[in-house]
């Protein structure tokens, strides 16, 4: 927006205008003539973008000192550095790499799968071995089956989800809930059974680690976490080569196996176990479906990849169907090869459960010269189970953001952290994982009982769903694919009971108690955030002016903290109230004193209140004072002294604390605070009558809580400034009440930019009050290719500064009242970092517009 010739004010910006540069019109060399000069000057952690658009660097986003810094310093140590949004495409997997990072632990399970078939069957004695052919057989059907359910899933939806938004779109938000709670528990065991049973098998090669499983089991899950947070490339390259390993070596088993047992290696007939010397069950039909049920251990895995379509390179879709044929052809090969080799040598389940079966396997098969290759089995196994938690660390996290996107988890799961991977959820799945390992003693045969259970649960919804789909739509082969999910769908849910009854008393009961709670945890999230955006929806759009209509100072000393307060009272320029809330008489003298040496022209109007007493009096005090109208303020000044440790010195001040806590959640009160440095004596300039007054409002979009903030702002300041971080991320846009986001992953942070900057102008006329006697806010855009707010926000208010030294800045913050302080977890995070910032300085005061929802009520 170039220089208004109508508007005097237009004729020179402030040095402290949005894009940080000086502009003077100068007179031209023939009359009428004008021109602008534009002084560029150093900006320090920014740079300059196409069409002018302030953009944060790299450094921009490294805190300036204190213990931030330094942790700051160690987390790119730990996961290296930061990357932009645009290399988010050279992040995406091709299918080389996606096929090891997402199948590792579908192809694991082939490990102990056959095994825990066998094992049921050995309770009947050696003769129900003859059924372990016809049940590995129709465990391959049924892989076949779910493989193709999901093949056609992500063909169809050509994004992330799975069986979540298979449901969802198909069978209706309760089914969908569960499918997603039974998804992010399974995820979880994988986690904690993958990493135990691999320090297992740590300890039976190296007897004298037995003592130390547990700690080698959080031990493990940690550098699962550090490794994924590196993210999903780095991740990818450093898994992919134990994966292929094993796949090599179980192939090689399979291979030398069938060869030297079909030319007599075996000693005895195909078929023929050692004898089981007392059975304890009777060979029944329901132990033979309990067997099929335990066998059907080894499909667990294979929804990995529908959750994490947006995880591979272009076209998505068609390389996810692409990894899953891979991934169902391989994980059929092994597990009949596994079979078919069991068969032939005859290798049954030890009561101990050591050695393994393919232990025993590996053992029979490489003997003499290629003993070697029995090792290389035993070494890739190990390492394959513990990185079978890989496709959980991929998995949970997209399901999770899947989630936040949809309002059913809190949003913050739904951002990209510093490598383009949703840490937050991988840092909750590794802290939950740790605990339910501790909590089992790292004991892979208790864990084992939970296990299969929840995605067995999501196989049946999804394919149930997409049934569904095909009789309402008819496109294709529809016949056929009904056909394929409905018999998967029966297949998967009677597998799904069989486990329960059989589990139930082991320790399946537990997830019975815990998905209906996450069930009702995703329910609450998700009302709250649409009731949260459907009141603000329902605010009437007017030009609403927010008047503040007195300033109130509580007083028990007049400190330094205070006298600040108090001056900066005075220049807001509206009546001043300050409250006496000490017991000494001569105070009150004292304190009018000072404000009437502080208005020289006696403007504005002060009186000092007696009102002995704690944050009960002041509350009782603004209770009698009550505002005249629903958008009439009072700013209450709370004296503070400066603390390098941010919010966390209220702890020492439970008081102030209290009464912060008090002041936000009280309608039609503006808390404000301007601390004072007790080491120096900070220069009062921007404190005296007639200093510049600049108003500084940090925006996330173009909402009520915005208008709020910068109505207020209008009043208090000569100056307003709107400043928006762009990141691009979907949960930073604005919603429309009812919308579904799910599917949005937001876009690049320059599009942010351009989209807000052509809305600005007619938002700002038709939601803020255009007097002449009031200032127009400008819009300041940074855009931040890292994703961060805060810290570009501290950043460019650092920069404003060092250009307006004389000026009396003020931050206004918009900030959301919930309901419940509960609820108040899920909002306001970055307005609690930049607070936190700002109350160690001395040079900017901070004040919080507040929008209270059970106002509404």
């Amino acid at each position: 927006m170039g220089p208004d010739p109508d508007n005097p004010r237009s004729e020179r910006q402030p040095e402290g205008a949005p894009d940080l540069e000086q502009r003077i019109t100068q007179p031209g060399s023939l009359p009428g003539n004008r021109y602008v000069v534009i002084k560029r000057e150093d900006l320090g952690s920014f740079r300059r973008g196409r069409e002018g658009i302030l953009v944060a660097t790299e450094r921009a986003d490294e805190p300036t000192a204190g213990a931030a810094r330094a942790t700051y310093r160690l987390k790119r140590a730990l996961i290296g550095r930061r990357l932009a949004t645009s290399a988010l495409e050279s992040e995406r997997l091709p299918v080389r790499r996606a096929l090891p990072t997402l199948a590792s632990d579908a192809l694991s399970s082939v490990a102990y799968g056959p095994e825990a078939g066998l094992t049921v069957l050995a309770l009947a004695g050696v003769g129900a071995f003859a059924f372990e052919l016809p049940i590995a057989l129709a465990i391959a059907a049924l892989m076949v089956l779910v493989t193709l359910s999901y093949r056609q899933l992500v063909l169809t939806r050509q994004a992330d989800g799975g069986s979540y938004a298979a449901a969802r779109d198909h069978l209706g938000k309760w089914p969908a809930m569960v499918a997603a709670a039974a998804l992010l528990i399974d995820y979880v065991l994988t986690v904690s059974v993958s990493v135990s049973s691999g320090a297992d098998a740590l300890a039976s090669a190296f007897p004298v680690l037995i003592d130390l499983r547990l700690p080698l089991s959080v031990l493990l899950a940690l550098m699962l976490c550090a490794g994924n947070l590196r993210g999903v490339r780095e991740a990818g390259a450093l898994f992919s080569t134990p994966t292929y390993i094993f796949i090599g070596a179980m192939v090689c088993l399979i291979v030398v196996g069938a060869i030297r047992g079909l030319t007599g290696a075996a000693h005895h007939a195909i078929g023929v176990y050692p004898p089981i010397p007392h059975p304890a069950e009777a060979l029944t039909p329901f132990l033979i479906l309990t067997a099929f049920a335990s066998g059907c251990s080894s499909m667990t895995g294979i929804e990995a990849v529908s959750n994490s379509v947006r995880s591979f390179r272009a076209p998505q879709g068609r390389n996810a169907a692409r990894t899953l044929t891979l991934l169902g052809a391989m994980l059929v090969f092994l597990f009949l090869g596994v079979t078919m080799i069991d068969l032939i040598f005859g290798a049954a389940p030890k009561p101990s459960g050591s050695p393994t079966v393919l232990a025993q396997l590996a053992a029979d098969v490489f003997t003499g010269p290629g003993r070697f290759f029995f090792y290389l089995v035993q070494f890739a196994t190990m390492l394959v189970l513990v990185l079978a938690a890989n496709a959980s660390f991929n998995g949970f996290p997209r399901l999770c953001a899947f989630l936040a996107r949809d309002d059913r988890l809190p949003h913050r799961f739904g951002a990209y952290g510093d490598r383009l991977v949703y840490s937050a959820a991988i840092l909750v799945l590794t802290g939950v994982s740790v605990v339910v390992i501790i909590a089992f003693g790292a004991n892979t045969n208790r864990l084992i009982n939970l296990y299969a259970i929840g995605v067995f649960t999501a196989f049946t919804l999804a394919q149930t769903a997409l049934v569904r789909y095909g009789l309402r739509s008819r496109q294709g082969h529809w016949r056929r694919n009904v056909a394929i999910n409905g018999v998967g769908a029966a297949a998967t849910l009677l597998v799904d009971l069989i486990v329960l009854v059989v589990k139930f008393h082991l320790g399946a009961w537990v997830v019975l108690v815990i998905v209906p709670l996450v069930v009702a945890y995703f329910w609450y999230v998700s009302r709250h955030y649409q009731g949260v955006r459907s009141d603000l929806a329902a605010i009437p759009t007017f030009r609403a002016q927010m008047t503040p209509e007195r300033t109130v100072v509580p007083v028990r000393e007049l400190d330094g903290p205070t006298r600040r307060a108090l001056l900066y009272g005075v220049a807001l320029g509206r009546p001043l109230s300050a409250i006496d809330a000490s017991g000494d008489p001569e105070l009150a003298a004292r304190i009018e004193d000072f404000l009437r040496a502080s208005t020289p022209g006696g403007t504005p109007r002060f009186e000092v209140i007696r009102r002995p007493g704690g944050a009960r009096e002041l509350l009782a005090f603004l209770d009698e004072l009550g505002p005249s109208g629903p958008d009439h303020l009072v700013t209450v000044m709370v004296p503070e002294f400066v603390t390098s440790a941010g919010n966390l010195d209220l702890l020492r001040r439970p008081g102030a604390l209290r009464l912060k806590f008090s002041l936000l959640r009280r309608p039609g009160v503006v808390v404000a605070s301007f601390p004072a440095n007790p080491r120096r004596e900070t220069a009062e300039v921007a404190l005296r009558p007639g200093a510049r007054r600049v108003a500084v409002v940090p925006i996330a979009g173009l909402d009520v809580l915005a208008q709020r903030a910068l109505s207020y702002a209008q009043q208090i300041a000569d100056e307003v400034i709107a400043v928006h971080v762009a990141t691009g991320q979907a949960q930073d846009a604005p919603r429309v009440a009812g919308a579904s986001t799910t599917d949005d992953l937001g876009m690049e942070p320059s599009a942010e930019a351009k989209m807000l900057e052509r809305q600005w102008d007619e938002w700002v006329s038709g939601h803020l009050v255009g007097m002449d006697d009031l200032p127009r806010p400008q819009l300041a855009l940074v855009v931040s290719p890292f994703r961060t707010v805060v810290q570009p926000v501290l950043r460019y208010l650092q920069v404003f500064r060092d250009k307006n030294r004389d000026a009396l800045c003020t931050v206004v913050l918009p900030e959301l009242v919930a309901r419940h302080w509960w609820n108040q977890l899920l909002h306001n995070h970055r307005a609690f970092h930049i607070k936190s910032a700002l109350l160690g300085r001395s040079d900017f005061a901070v004040a919080d517009v507040t929008y209270d929802l059970s106002s509404r009520e």
